[in-house]
């Protein structure tokens, strides 16, 4: 991802597809500031990944996920993981004010 993370804060561990498949996945969230990016992200070089990293303000996702925009379980789930836990994040003067950002891969 290109970020240095401190701490992580586990949401979920979860089957991406119950019945189907055995591949779980951990969901996880931390904060991080501008100074922590390293590298643009994108996957591992060499790797061809096909990564790319998508920065938002957490205002706008909410708003996207209230809209049914975001169709991706995990980046739903932790939305809304982080609205109940940082309700602060989504106050409508934090829209304007350090807009705090959000990167999904």
């Amino acid at each position: 991802m290109g970020v240095a993370l401190g701490s992580l804060e586990l949401v979920a561990h979860v089957w991406s597809s119950p019945g189907v498949s055995t591949e779980r996945q951990s969901l996880f969230l931390t904060p991080y500031k501008h100074a922590d990016r390293k590298n643009p992200g994108g996957g591992a070089p060499g790797e061809h990944e096909g990564i790319i990293t998508i920065e938002r303000p957490l205002a706008n996702l909410a708003v996207a996920v209230d809209q049914k925009r975001i169709t991706d379980a995990k980046l739903v789930t932790l939305v809304l993981a982080l609205r109940l836990r940082r309700p602060e994040l989504f106050a409508w003067r934090a829209i304007y004010r350090h807009a705090p950002m959000v990167t999904a891969w």
